[in-house]
């Protein structure tokens, strides 16, 4: 958002007779790499790194959770700052990248953000909120000591996941993908999947069948948080794409599958990890309880 609105149109010059115009000049002065690498990647580093040594003190099985969005966002934060600043670096300096070349790149940028700004937050800021709260459905101390704050969270947690799902399909007809129909076609059957586990989650609770309940969560809040693992298998794409030739074109939809398919296959092997320490649905009567009213 920031390049798209604020840099990027200090790079191009439109007029009516003839369109846009590329400014090498203004690229070259902007020094944006290092006011990206400012806010967008120390900052968050740095508060990425708090949330670790914090959850690595959590003595619960949150930690877990915590650890593993923490550990998928550190990946996509060092390939940030390991490849793409450095790449940024070069377009800006490179001195042969023609004038046409560049104004495409730059105006395809614009219009992808700038064409659908509503549609984009709207998936945004509810999935912001369902990666934030999903882990403390998964703590039995967070249920133990807090149960109306529980009942509370998961109420938010099926909204939001509800809202993401549904704006994604929206999303995955209704916007231009950079991996075309392999991208869509992923998109599409995970939202569908993702929806289906939330469905399938709140019938469990509603049922007070505890377990079940728990298993689906897992498998849709996996799928949620797949795109913290997508971007870094992007980013690898990009940085071995001299060596292989492909385009963003080819390797984004598949970057997708990879993605989803490995959050998918891990939250079935935690599940079935797990199940044999879980207690039985019916021999909890405190839990049981914590559900009784949803």
């Amino acid at each position: 958002m920031y390049e798209s609105r604020i840099i990027v149109p200090q790079w191009l010059s439109f007029s009516t007779d003839s369109g846009y115009r590329w400014n090498a000049e203004a690229a070259r002065r902007a020094n944006v790499g290092l006011r990206f690498w400012v806010y967008v990647t120390t900052v968050p580093l740095t508060l990425l790194t708090l949330a670790i040594v914090a959850a690595w003190w959590t003595p619960n099985e949150v930690r877990n959770w915590w650890l593993a969005a923490g550990a998928a966002v550190l990946v996509d934060r060092v390939m940030t700052f390991a490849y793409f600043i450095p790449t940024m670096l070069t377009l800006m300096n490179n001195q042969t990248i023609s004038g046409s070349e560049a104004v495409a790149k730059a105006t395809q940028w614009i219009n992808l953000v700038a064409r659908y700004p509503v549609l984009t937050l709207i998936h945004i800021l509810p999935a912001l909120f369902f990666l934030v709260l999903g882990p403390l459905q998964f703590s039995q101390g967070f249920r133990d000591r807090h149960l109306q704050w529980h009942r509370r969270n998961g109420r938010v947690l099926l909204v939001s996941g509800t809202v993401v799902g549904v704006s994604a399909l929206v999303m995955s007809f209704g916007m231009p993908s950079i991996g075309g129909v392999n991208q869509a076609a992923a998109t599409t059957l995970f939202a569908l999947f993702f929806l289906f586990a939330l469905a399938k989650a709140f019938r469990h609770i509603r049922r007070r069948e505890i377990r079940l309940h728990r298993e689906w969560m897992i498998r849709a809040f996996s799928i949620g948080l797949a795109v913290a693992t997508i971007r870094p298998i992007v980013g690898i794409f990009f940085a071995t794409s001299p060596f292989t030739g492909l385009t963003p074109y080819e390797f984004f939809g598949t970057a997708f599958w990879i993605g989803f398919v490995l959050h998918l296959t891990a939250a079935e092997v935690w599940i079935q990890s797990t199940r044999p320490l879980l207690p039985s649905p019916k021999s909890s009567d405190r839990h049981q309880e914590s559900v009784r009213h949803l």
